[in-house]
């Protein structure tokens, strides 16, 4: 009539079933502090806890030879709790974080390997440490910006359509055009010296500079005792237009 029933072994009782509560109790031989419950309340809700009175390690390890289901028919799914606090969600299609940006996966030092993705990624901020692989297309939605030496490497065409301005900044002074990194075929734009070489070899080339006073000079340079001469060859009229009073001086 108490609806309890006490197993006991020299006088410690190992297990305790509480038929009023709905309650197993399984005690350790050791230490009666140490025990592990088993309740079912309305509805069939169950609860499992483990409890160690020195609040040391009152671990739960299940050993399964076979599979491990959680079967969750509930459309909350699976929740993961730690220290009484909800971390993540399992449900139908989803593995959500109960709070949004408090769960990491990963960290720093222990990271996961492989990530295989069939869809479409979204972040606020992405950082790449080692050397990635795009595929097929890349859209870059706002600015981009490369903090060390880069290459553009492509073996068919390379297209920049932009629907506004395209400006190359290069605080070393040059950009270089190139065909196949050859060094025959350069063009140079010099931004420190405000001119553009037009590069055969390193030895015969042609410069145009643009000064501050807006004046240009056109220079060719060749190597040894060869004539680099410069050849205008105009498909209609050649008009000399000088708005000087000096007018055009020849040389």
């Amino acid at each position: 009539d108490g609806g309890q029933w006490n197993f006991t072994d020299a006088g410690a009782t190992h297990f305790l079933l509480d038929a009023d509560n709905t309650l197993v109790t399984m005690y350790d031989d050791q230490d009666t502090g140490d025990l592990m419950t088993i309740q079912i309340a309305q509805h069939g809700a169950t609860t499992l806890t483990t409890t160690d009175d020195d609040a040391a390690a009152a671990d739960l390890t299940m050993d399964v030879d076979g599979e491990l289901v959680l079967d969750a028919a509930d459309a909350a799914g699976v929740i993961v709790k730690i220290n009484g606090t909800s971390q993540l969600s399992v449900i139908d299609g989803v593995v959500k974080p109960t709070t949004n940006n408090d769960v990491d996966l990963g960290t720093s030092s222990v990271q996961y390997k492989d990530a295989f993705l069939d869809g479409t990624v979204t972040t606020d901020v992405l950082t790449v440490d080692e050397t990635a692989t795009v595929a097929t297309s890349l859209t870059v939605g706002g600015g981009a910006t490369i903090l060390t030496d880069a290459q553009i490497a492509d073996d068919g065409n390379f297209t920049v359509d932009i629907n506004g301005d395209i400006t190359l900044d290069a605080n070393g002074g040059e950009i270089t055009l190139s065909d196949n990194n050859s060094a025959t075929g350069k063009v140079i734009v010099d931004m420190d010296n405000t001119n553009i070489k037009h590069q055969y070899d390193g030895s015969n080339y042609v410069t145009t500079t643009l000064a501050s006073t807006g004046s240009v000079t056109k220079e060719t340079v060749g190597a040894g005792t060869t004539d680099s001469d410069y050849t205008l060859d105009v498909d209609g009229e050649l008009v000399l237009d000088a708005a000087d009073a000096a007018g055009v001086i020849m040389k």
